[in-house]
């Protein structure tokens, strides 16, 4: 699979390591960007030394929109790197307890291309292109969402 996707691909993953593993293998891939979303009650002001702030700021959409149209607070744009990815491995406890999704989007795009839902424990993908060289991770890809969805 390669290229954009017509519809969203799912990958139910609930292990932490694993939702990590993938995002190590996109950080290898290409110059890619993650946004932090915090969950709306969430009162940190920063996540692993990432200030939290008005996603007004990000030029990044949400993957995830609560009622009344309320949009959590995120960090800014960070490029994704190793380094990145381990320190929020280290931080597991803390991301569960405050994040509501990670987001992955290429430079300068407003629409999230790849998205962890921590506490869903599903990976949504709009870029299939991304799933390339993952095969042998056996994530299992689905065009359908879980029934649970």
């Amino acid at each position: 699979m390669t290229g954009k996707a017509e519809v969203t691909l799912y990958i139910t993953e609930k292990s932490f390591n694993r939702q990590m593993l993938f995002l190590s293998k996109l950080s290898n891939k290409t110059r890619l960007e993650l946004v932090i979303w915090l969950y709306p009650e969430s009162n940190a002001g920063s996540i692993i030394g990432f200030y939290a702030g008005s996603p007004t700021t990000t030029n990044a959409l949400p993957v995830t929109t609560y009622p009344n149209k309320i949009a959590s607070r995120c960090t800014q744009r960070i490029q994704m790197t190793d380094d990145l990815i381990k320190t929020i491995t280290l931080n597991e406890s803390h991301f569960i307890s405050e994040c509501d999704s990670l987001c992955i989007y290429h430079p300068e795009k407003f629409e999230w291309d790849a998205s962890i839902i921590l506490h869903e424990g599903i990976i949504l993908i709009k870029d299939s292109s991304l799933l390339a060289g993952l095969e042998a991770l056996d994530f299992k890809v689905s065009p359908n969402a879980p029934s649970w969805w």
